[in-house]
């Protein structure tokens, strides 16, 4: 059975419904981020319950404390969101995608592969408005995901929660941004949390030098400061430097080479490496049909449904 996490009635409205997902389809679909929001909200609930509430004398003697205490906080949480990623300063702009851009873009379906506390079932479709079913509830185009629902002020900061902190999630951990003259969307990291890498199941042409690539050997950042001037083709590949020394370990990482622009390559040029090379989304990747990235402990799996002709 799977669990989509799409429109729901007595979910979150009307927010970015689309016709390719009917009503009367959709009865668990969104449950599980409801869920997951309401248990995350139960708790605090009942942290504040366990805490002496103040008498009504004790609430009107400190009224005028509350009060400067609220403004304090606030401004505290405006100084915090005035130093953010460029890319959640463009959610803020309140865009809006006209809903006839729908019928022209395709779906992104994204599935859980494994890991984390999120079932394997679980699946979201996005359309150029964004989430179907987003508890952030806009139809500006971009979906966050991230592990706390609400900001300090009570406002609503991610599309879908997943309620892994402990597990390298950030609260704010990653963003997917429709491209409406492209018809297309590109995912990036926010730079909260463990961090989200895309796997190399292509060659990658015209290296950034702001990238990170991760081999699963060690699960170590290697930092492309700068693009090599004289050397042509480079083989990462099994040594002290780069590997554990254990048996599952592929003898070649990935290839580096020149042909026009720098590309890079998982494996030895005939096939893939074992666990395979991860390219750290510090900036906007486009998403490709049936890519695989990992955000946190959780493997996902993407498909692009066609729009409606």
């Amino acid at each position: 059975m799977v669990i989509s996490v799409s429109l729901n009635a007595d979910f979150q409205g009307n927010c970015c419904s689309d016709q390719r997902f009917p009503r009367n389809a959709l009865i668990q679909e969104g449950q599980h981020v409801k869920l997951n929001y309401q248990s995350f909200q139960q708790e605090i609930i009942e942290k504040k319950k366990s805490n002496n509430p103040p008498s009504s004398s004790e609430m009107t003697t400190n009224v005028d404390m509350a009060d400067a205490y609220q403004v304090k906080n606030k401004l505290k949480f405006i100084k915090i969101q005035s130093v953010k990623h460029p890319l959640l300063k463009a959610v803020q702009l309140n865009r809006v995608i006209p809903r006839e851009e729908i019928k022209q873009a395709p779906v992104l379906q994204i599935e859980v592969l494994e890991g984390g506390s999120l079932p394997q079932n679980i699946q979201l479709k996005i359309n150029a408005c964004g989430l179907i079913g987003s508890l952030r509830n806009k139809n500006d185009g971009y979906t966050i995901l991230g592990s706390q629902p609400n900001t300090p002020l009570q406002e609503m900061q991610n599309d879908f929660v997943i309620n892994q902190p402990k597990a390298g999630i950030g609260k704010k951990h990653m963003i997917i941004k429709y491209n409406k003259e492209e018809k297309s969307y590109y995912i990036c990291d926010l730079g909260d949390g463990s961090g989200t890498f895309i796997r190399l199941d292509m060659p990658i042409m015209d290296l950034k030098m702001t990238r990170f690539l991760i081999f699963q050997a060690k699960l170590e950042l290697q930092k492309l400061d700068e693009l090599p001037s004289v050397i042509l083709n480079l083989k990462i590949h099994r040594s002290q430097e780069f590997s554990s020394g254990k048996a599952y370990i592929s003898q070649i990482l990935s290839l580096v080479f020149f042909e026009g622009n720098w590309i890079i390559k998982d494996g030895d040029g005939q096939k893939q490496s074992t666990n395979g090379t991860w390219l750290f989304a510090d900036e906007l990747f486009k998403i490709y049909d049936q890519m695989v990235f990992k955000a946190g402990l959780t493997l996902f799996k993407t498909q692009l449904i066609p729009p409606i002709v």
